[in-house]
C-alpha cells in the first residue's frame, strides 16, 4: 500500500529532477581568473625630482622621477594637489585621460612638455620646475598660485598659464596598463629552431595586448658552460606571440622570463597602485625594460594551437569529441535529467493505479 509520505516523495522526485536541471542551465560556466596578484608595475616611482619644498600650503612644487625596472628615468608632475606624492618605489600604470578624471590634461600637458619654450624661463632650475608645476595645479586642481611668497615664480606661473596652448592625448602603449603573460605553450620544433614557444599577454583587465615585443631569456646550462640565451617575439592582435630564434635546446622546466620593451609617451597619465597621486609624464626618449612574467617551460603539447591564428576550431569539428557549449557538459546532463525526470514521472503514474 502506498502511503501519503510516500505518494508526496515520489511527486517531488520529478519535479525536483526537473528543477534541479535548470538551474544546472542557467547557471554560468566558470569565470576566467581575473588577472591581479601577478600584474607586474611597468614604471615605478624612482624619487624626487627638481623643484622647491613647502612652495605652497607646505607642499613641494616640482618635479617627480619615475624609471623602468630596467631602463631610464624620467620626470612627471603631479595633477592631483590634494594627494601626497607616491612613495619612492611606489608601481604606476598608465590610464587615459577620461579614466582619470582630471581636468586640462591638454593644456597641462602642453605646458609640462613646452615650459622651456613659453615666455622667458627662470634662470634657476628648480624656480622653473617649481612654477610649471604650480601652472598645472591651477588646470588641474584650481589653486590659487598668487598665494605662493616668490613674486617672481607667481609671475612666471601666470606667463606659463598665458600660453593657453593643447597638446594631444598620447596613444595608448602596450605593456604599460600592468600586462602579464597567461598561457605558456610548447610548439614542436620547426626547422633550425630546437625550441618554440606560444605566450599570451593580457592587460589588468584581462584584455590582450597587441603589438608588443617580447623577449623570452634563460640562463642554460651546456657543454660550453653557462650561457644566457633568449627568443623573440611579438604579439599579434589577440595578444599572442610566438617566440624563436635560440640555438638551444631549452630542456622541460626550464626557468624563463618573460619582458618588453616600452616607452613611455609625453602627456600619458601615470596611476600608483597605492592609489596616491597621479602623475603626468614627461620623459622625453625615455624607454626600458619591463617583466611580464616568470614560468617554467612546459612539455610539447599532443595538439598544441596554431601559432600566427590563435582561433581554436569549435570543438564539435574534432573528430571522436562530443559538441558542448557553455559550461562543460550542461547540455547533455539536461537531457539526461529532463529523460530520468519523465520515467519517475511514469513509474509514479504507475504505483499510483496499483494503489
Amino acid at each position: 500500500m502506498t502511503t501519503a509520505r510516500g505518494r508526496a516523495s515520489r511527486i517531488l522526485t520529478p519535479l525536483a529532477l526537473v528543477a534541479t536541471a535548470g538551474m544546472l542551465l542557467a547557471s554560468p560556466a566558470a569565470a576566467a581568473p581575473t588577472p591581479d596578484a601577478d600584474l607586474v608595475d611597468p614604471v615605478k616611482v624612482f624619487g624626487p625630482g627638481t623643484g622647491y619644498d613647502g612652495v605652497i600650503d607646505g607642499r613641494a612644487a616640482g618635479t617627480t622621477l619615475a624609471a623602468f625596472e630596467f631602463g631610464g628615468d624620467f620626470e612627471t608632475y603631479c595633477i592631483e594637489y590634494a594627494k601626497d606624492t607616491p612613495a619612492t618605489g611606489t608601481g604606476l600604470r598608465a590610464v587615459s585621460w577620461a579614466d582619470s578624471g582630471v581636468a586640462n590634461l591638454d593644456k597641462a600637458t602642453y605646458i609640462a612638455v613646452n615650459h622651456a619654450t613659453i615666455g622667458t624661463p627662470l634662470a634657476e632650475p628648480r624656480a622653473e620646475k617649481t612654477a610649471t608645476q604650480l601652472a598645472i595645479w591651477v588646470l588641474t586642481d584650481g589653486i590659487d598660485h598668487t598665494e605662493v611668497p616668490n613674486a617672481e615664480i607667481v609671475a612666471r606661473t601666470g606667463e606659463l598659464l598665458a600660453s593657453g596652448s593643447a597638446y594631444a592625448e598620447p596613444e595608448a602603449v602596450p605593456g604599460l596598463t600592468g600586462a602579464r603573460v597567461t598561457d605558456v605553450t610548447a610548439l614542436p620544433a620547426t626547422g633550425d629552431d630546437p625550441t618554440v614557444v606560444q605566450v599570451t599577454v593580457v592587460d589588468a583587465t584581462g584584455a590582450p595586448v597587441a603589438d608588443l615585443p617580447i623577449t623570452l631569456s634563460v640562463e642554460l646550462t651546456t657543454a660550453d658552460g653557462t650561457v644566457d640565451d633568449w627568443m623573440d617575439g611579438r604579439t599579434n592582435a589577440a595578444g599572442v606571440a610566438v617566440l624563436a630564434g635560440s640555438e638551444h635546446a631549452w630542456p622541460v622546466g626550464t626557468e624563463m622570463t618573460a619582458t618588453a620593451n616600452v616607452r613611455v609617451s609625453n602627456g600619458m597619465v601615470l596611476r600608483p597602485t597605492d592609489g596616491g597621486q597621479m602623475l603626468l609624464a614627461v620623459p622625453g626618449s625615455a624607454a626600458g625594460t619591463v617583466t611580464l612574467g616568470t614560468f617554467e617551460l612546459p612539455a610539447v603539447a599532443a595538439d598544441p594551437t596554431p601559432t600566427d591564428n590563435p582561433t581554436t576550431p569549435p570543438a564539435q569539428d574534432r573528430p571522436g569529441q562530443l559538441p558542448h557549449t557553455g559550461a562543460v557538459g550542461t547540455p547533455a546532463l539536461f537531457a539526461g535529467l529532463v529523460a530520468l525526470a519523465a520515467v519517475s514521472g511514469i513509474l509514479f503514474v504507475r504505483t499510483r493505479r496499483r494503489a
